[in-house]
């Protein structure tokens, strides 16, 4: 598998949500939400601190090279910028707790930013210049390793700056590696106070795997929806009487932890329907899709769980168990790159057809 995380910021619009699904989510609760530039919503950093998003820990092993896309607004100002300062945000690797290189947003003056690279304090390179207030969907290749063998590129797709095959800016040869050990394993996304940036549609991938091992190659949508219908089986409990994919499509940015589905029985399925995506022709193939789950034990003790995905055919497939054992709320997240029922790359139809829940395994 190389599709690590996607994010399009449809269905977490709360820093409850954004709290469990990541690492850091600092500043989040005065993020605010909006129609995107593409398909569902964006998100619009505010108020007056630092915003910022870091992952968590995406491969056990960390991986010495890496592709993420980014649609990024850098200010929502007519005039821009006029000062020539960094603005203290962008993307960083992080291999554990280190930071290992960040790709810098940098205020050029007149309304005209730069990419910086650093790596800790030490500058290693700038880009040329792009506007502050279009909306670019730039795609990074980070080669986290010490000594010379680090790199950096970055690419844009957009009218003004380039397609998804034309290099905007590359750093060849250079230590990539701030904590002296190659590869990285956690990314944050961020925006410096006082730049209210906007921005969507973010994947990350790896260099391993047989697919989405290299960049997404452009204009990249990710589209998220909650349940919108109860699928083949509802063998859950209800924590109330009623449809069970109400009690667990909570509405963006409104969390409740009251309305839920419980179960103590192994082997128990719920499975549910969800909203069509959009923006998608019907026969296009998709880079993946990713699961996300909410939950925890009611009491003391120890479950395992798994996603379960149901195609047209009726045929399943499960994911990889994972175990929650604290009350706590939490949440789990599981990329399937292609169908797992047929292993083809996932399309709109099939997407649009299948049904997605959840399993109590022991």
């Amino acid at each position: 598998m190389a599709l690590r995380w996607i994010e399009g910021f449809e269905t977490d619009q709360d820093v409850t949500d954004f709290g469990r699904k990541y690492a850091a989510a600092v500043n989040s609760g005065s993020w605010s939400f909006s129609t995107g530039p593409k398909v569902g919503s964006m998100m619009q950093a505010g108020g007056g601190a630092d915003s910022e998003l870091r992952t968590k820990t995406l491969v056990v092993t960390p991986s010495n090279t890496w592709f993420t896309g980014w649609r990024v607004r850098c200010s929502t100002a007519a005039g821009g910028f006029t000062t020539v300062t960094d603005r203290g945000g962008g993307i960083t690797a992080f291999r554990g707790v280190s930071d290992q290189v960040e790709v810098r947003i940098h205020s050029a003056g007149g309304g005209a930013f730069t990419w910086r690279v650093y790596r800790g304090a030490t500058l290693l390179g700038e880009s040329p210049s792009f506007w502050d207030t279009d909306w670019i969907y730039w795609e990074f290749k980070f080669v986290c390793r010490t000594g010379t063998n680090g790199s950096i590129e970055i690419k844009s797709r957009d009218t003004y700056h380039g397609s998804a095959s034309t290099v905007f800016y590359s750093l060849a040869a250079v230590n990539t590696a701030n904590s002296g050990t190659d590869g990285a394993d956690t990314f944050r996304f961020k925006f410096q106070f006082g730049n209210n940036g906007s921005f969507d549609d973010i994947y990350i991938n790896d260099d391993s795997g047989s697919v989405n091992n290299s960049y997404s190659s452009g204009d990249v949508v990710i589209f998220g929806s909650s349940p919108n219908g109860d699928g083949n089986r509802t063998q859950w409990t209800p924590s109330t009487a009623g449809p069970h994919f109400s009690l667990v499509n909570d509405p963006p940015g409104t969390p409740s932890d009251a309305t839920k589905i419980k179960s103590q029985t192994p082997g128990q399925v719920d499975l549910f329907d969800y909203q069509n995506l959009a923006l998608v022709s019907s026969g296009q193939s998709l880079l993946g899709l990713m699961i996300g789950t909410t939950g925890g034990m009611e009491t003391s003790g120890s479950r395992n769980l798994r996603h379960i995905v149901r195609d047209t055919g009726g045929s399943e497939a499960t994911g990889t168990a994972w175990n929650w054992s604290t009350t706590p709320t939490q949440h789990q997240a599981e990329v399937f790159e292609q169908n797992p029922v047929t292993s083809v790359p996932w399309t709109k139809t099939a997407v649009d057809a299948a049904q997605f829940g959840i399993e109590l395994v022991s």
